[in-house]
């Protein structure tokens, strides 16, 4: 049976370093679905350089967190309308534990996630699926609305289909040992340099999200992922195509 990965760069919008990490891993190596994070700073850089994109699909990658010192975002829709997500100062919520903990609104949500969507098509985008920025869909409540949102916006729910086993290992890895049906190979490249470097947690160094994200994207277009994804049985897909 043929093991079908779909390929996931995540976090376009984030900023340009990281737009242009994930514009050569289409260009040079195999993401072919795009998650564009629509409140984030750079989302306009990331329309210009995917909206146009015919070998990749695009998906909303709905952001109801702001887990960065810097940047911070604020929601799509006006603070005041969506309380249960925000701070005191407007910006959202660093994690999904501080959304549950506080006792996130499903109907908040949902009409964030909604308008997200009516963004990224108001920009020029044609979004295909709709995904979950830092997991954010764990309550299952949430995960039922955000579901029935995608069928009726007409995306495809993407976290209905698994992550490939083996996080942390190297790319070419899980691809050897992926059993045969569909997986998303999640990936987050990004370039070692200022701007990026300046993107950090509060418990972590000025420094280490670059350095990581740059070993995924030379990872992306190194030797040992392309022989593994050209094997006999093993094929990379796009969200859309699955139902075709």
């Amino acid at each position: 049976m043929t093991t079908r990965i779909i390929v996931r760069g995540d976090d376009a919008g984030l900023c340009e370093s990281v737009d242009r990490a994930i514009e050569e891993s289409i260009r040079h190596g195999p993401v072919r679905n795009v998650s564009v994070m629509v409140p984030a700073p750079a989302f306009d850089d990331a329309v210009t350089r995917f909206g146009r994109m015919s070998v990749v699909d695009v998906g909303v990658h709905l952001t109801l967190t702001s887990e960065w010192v810097t940047p911070r975002w604020r929601p799509v829709l006006p603070p005041h309308e969506v309380p249960s997500l925000v701070d005191d100062e407007g910006y959202l919520l660093p994690d999904p534990h501080d959304l549950f903990a506080r006792g996130i609104s499903v109907d908040e949500a949902v009409a964030e996630a909604r308008a997200q969507v009516a963004v990224a098509r108001q920009a020029g985008l044609e979004p295909s699926y709709l995904d979950e920025h830092m997991g954010v869909g764990w309550l299952p409540t949430l995960r039922d609305a955000l579901e029935e949102l995608c069928w009726a916006s007409d995306l495809i729910p993407a976290e209905r289909y698994p992550y490939l086993p083996g996080a942390g290992e190297p790319f070419a890895t899980r691809i050897s040992g992926a059993p045969s049906g569909v997986h998303v190979l999640v990936t987050h490249p990004g370039h070692d340099e200022p701007e990026l470097r300046r993107v950090h947690l509060r418990d972590g160094r000025p420094g280490e999200v670059a350095r990581r994200r740059d070993d995924e994207r030379r990872e992306l277009v190194a030797a040992p992922l392309a022989r593994e994804l050209a094997r006999p049985g093993v094929e990379v897909v796009r969200f859309s195509t699955l139902l075709a």
